[in-house]
């Protein structure tokens, strides 16, 4: 931050100095252009699949820029220690995403935008949420994982391009989608705080579709406490008997209203 009137006396200059330095350290800004992802349909590289995989690059690609300049020092002053997965998990959920574009250009798609973490609280809130912490360190792992599996269907595809080896770089591909639209869920999960119930029963079930409890229709359990993201609100969720949810960890799916208590 520039103070660009002129301040008379040494004092007052060095207090507005000190005080700039604390609203800067306050929060974090970082803008970055990722791409180009190219673009090839006939091994899965639509542009459906590089969207999706564009807008998540830069989404954690802006998290990893937080991690040494602002998670780190900020936990190690109140005397934590993190990893840097802890550090990442941290900054993808309290970084709100804005000015997001995307551009299909001859070499692919180009995305761009700017990741702010406006508030070192939401930090907190973020890092004491263990459901979030693990799902979303668990799912980036897989992504890594899934990345090395790729890696040799491509190396194959590139030396002998056909239908099989095509069909072997597609088969990878579609493993991406489930992690990816998690970490969808993960961020919309902490950028609509505002809009969530509260699980007022232990082992609350989340179901594929409304009101079916089979067990194989279970998606996953609620504990009592927890805060699930909703859009339902609770009028209709009532009427209906179910409300959407989303859990911590990028889980949706539908609960029992009964079982909840809106917060909005």
């Amino acid at each position: 931050m520039k103070i660009k009137k002129y301040v008379a006396g040494i004092l007052l200059a060095g207090m507005l100095t000190s005080f700039a330095s604390l609203a800067q350290a306050a929060s974090f800004t970082t803008s970055m252009q990722d791409g180009p992802f190219f673009l090839k349909e006939d091994i899965g590289y639509d542009e459906t699949f590089q969207s999706y995989n564009a807008s998540i690059s830069l989404s954690k690609a802006l998290a990893a820029r937080a991690v040494d300049s602002y998670v780190l020092p900020y936990f190690q002053k109140k005397g934590i220690q993190l990893s840097t997965e802890q550090a990442e998990a941290i900054a993808f959920g309290a970084m709100e995403l804005s000015d997001y574009k995307s551009v299909l250009e001859p070499g692919g798609i180009v995305v761009s935008g700017t990741g702010t973490i406006a508030d070192e609280s939401k930090m907190d809130a973020v890092f004491a949420n263990k459901r979030y912490m693990d799902g979303y360190i668990l799912t980036v792992r897989y992504i890594y994982k899934l990345d090395v599996e790729l890696a040799e269907p491509e190396k194959e595809y590139k030396q002998n391009p056909n239908d099989d080896t095509a069909s072997e770089v597609q088969r990878v591909l579609c493993k991406y989608w489930h992690p990816y639209f998690k970490l969808l869920f993960m961020r919309n999960y902490w950028k609509n705080q505002d809009f969530t119930v509260t699980v007022t029963q232990d082992d609350a079930k989340i179901t594929e579709t409304p009101g079916n409890e089979h067990p194989d229709c279970l998606v996953t359990t609620a504990s009592k406490g927890e805060l699930l993201h909703t859009m339902t609100p609770a009028s209709d969720g009532k009427s209906k008997g179910y409300v959407e949810v989303i859990t911590a960890d990028g889980e949706q799916g539908y609960i029992n209203s009964a079982n909840v208590k809106w917060n909005f």
